[in-house]
């Protein structure tokens, strides 16, 4: 498959994703998104491959979805039920990695119910450095650092040994008793919801014409 939305590069065991669209912060669109699935499949069947880093060029990672490129233009609205297919279909990819991206499925775990319920709920955006605090994420390098320190703690995943790493993480999980296919398909079924309702639409028009939302519940 011929990238246009990222960079894919394969060195000795790791793989490494760059979403490239600095220019919106690295908002994706289905073609993004459709290219990190890709990129991401490759890696899996790639034995030589035994992590996987996700970054984004530019000054941040990724701004979410490109709600200009496809919840707003033309093409989306005419063909608006498989457009919005094709958005969910790419979420079906996301069991594949990324074992420290925090999720709804995880997030109470690590900050507690009361402070998941308010950064959910609120849509407060927080500093990295608070993120750190609270455990939302593992560490915070400043960004100049951040290749270095990403390079290296990949290098290090990968020095380990393989089996042991793969039952470690599926005791850890069977431990906190994480129930993976059940909660993806919840995810997906929420999702469709949402993105098949007005709300959606009108967040995606309010955010762009930088006014409050006016939701309506439907």
């Amino acid at each position: 498959m011929a990238y246009s939305d990222i960079f894919y590069d394969k060195h000795e065991a790791i793989a490494t994703i760059t979403i490239n669209r600095p220019r919106v912060m690295n908002a994706c669109t289905i073609r993004t998104y459709g290219e990190i699935a890709e990129a991401l499949q490759d890696a899996e069947r790639d034995d030589a491959i035994r992590a996987v880093v996700l970054t984004g060029a530019g000054r941040g990672f990724c701004a979410g979805d490109d709600v200009r490129e496809i919840f707003l233009n033309p093409e989306f609205q005419q063909h608006e039920p498989s457009r919005r297919a094709q958005v969910e279909e790419w979420r079906r990819h996301d069991p594949v990695a990324l074992d420290f991206l925090i999720g709804l499925l995880v997030l109470p775990r690590l900050v507690g119910l009361a402070r998941a319920y308010e950064l959910i709920l609120s849509g407060d955006i927080i500093e990295a450095a608070e993120a750190e605090r609270i455990g939302m994420v593992n560490k915070v390098v400043p960004h100049e650092e951040l290749a270095e320190a990403t390079a290296a703690f990949a290098a290090k995943l990968t020095a380990q040994a393989p089996l042991a790493q793969r039952l470690a993480k599926e005791a850890l999980r069977v431990g906190l008793n994480l129930n993976l296919p059940y909660f993806f398909d919840y995810q997906r079924h929420g999702q469709h919801l949402m993105l098949t309702s007005k709300d959606h639409l009108e967040g995606a028009r309010s955010f762009l014409e930088k006014r409050p939302a006016s939701f309506k519940g439907e």
